[in-house]
């Protein structure tokens, strides 16, 4: 099954001071005080990933590239970033517990503004019916803070509700976390030393910021989310 949900919001769009029209190629680095102009980030797309060394695979993955964007426009309703990727017998979406202009895709990546409540983050769901070996998920990220960024990646168990802001999820798995760059666009991966089995079913991984930020106006965005690993059916 397909996960699927519309979020509706009433947050204040001056967190996310995008400018009217995105133009991709124009686009300039993000500055230290607005919401990012993001360029894309020109690595390889991800449904190109999908056969890697050593028998894995890209199992599922999000380049955002095929979002509406709800922003620089705060449109009240936003779906989720449906995978750009997805293997037989799985499906999956990107998500946010906030809402509004507080986080979501301007078409390009999926941006944050939300680093100092760890009830709100950004997470990915999918549901599966082939056994997965999980072995590491990989993404780029790029921040404007002075300072660099922890963010946590969190494993729930299997048929867990979906977190919210009120329910932000409980007995999740730290999977590792990595640091953002507010230098440029940086890949980052958690490889897990010993992979995990995962049984048919629906899970989410939260990517929770850990740091709290200098500036009021921070943000991080996320692109080209895998995860890597091997299926059986």
């Amino acid at each position: 099954m397909r996960i699927s949900t519309m979020i509706g919001f009433g947050f204040s769009c001056a967190l996310f001071a995008v400018p009217a029209v995105l133009n991709v190629a124009a686009a300039s680095e993000p500055s230290k005080a607005t919401a990012p102009a993001l360029k894309g980030p020109g690595s390889a797309q991800v449904s190109s990933l999908s056969t890697l060394a050593g028998g894995s695979s890209v199992i599922i993955g999000w380049d955002f590239r095929e979002v509406v964007p709800y922003y620089p426009n705060c449109s009240p309703t936003f779906g989720p970033a449906k995978a750009s990727h997805d293997s037989v017998g799985v499906q999956g979406e990107f998500y946010h517990t906030a809402a509004g202009c507080d986080a979501g895709s301007n078409g390009f990546a999926w941006a944050t503004s939300t680093l100092n409540n760890t009830n709100r983050f950004p997470y990915l769901g999918f549901t599966t019916s082939a056994t997965i070996t999980l072995q590491e998920i990989r993404l780029r990220s790029v921040e404007n803070d002075p300072i660099n960024f922890g963010v946590a990646l969190e494993l729930s168990p299997a048929n867990s509700p979906a977190p919210t802001t009120a329910q932000p999820g409980t007995n999740y798995s730290l999977l590792g976390s990595f640091t953002t760059t507010s230098v440029d666009w940086a890949s980052n991966a958690v490889t897990l030393a010993n992979p995990i089995t995962l049984q048919p079913g629906t899970y989410y991984i939260r990517l929770r910021p850990q740091t709290t930020p200098v500036v009021s106006t921070s943000w991080i965005a996320f692109d080209h989310v895998v995860l890597i690993g091997s299926l059986s059916y």
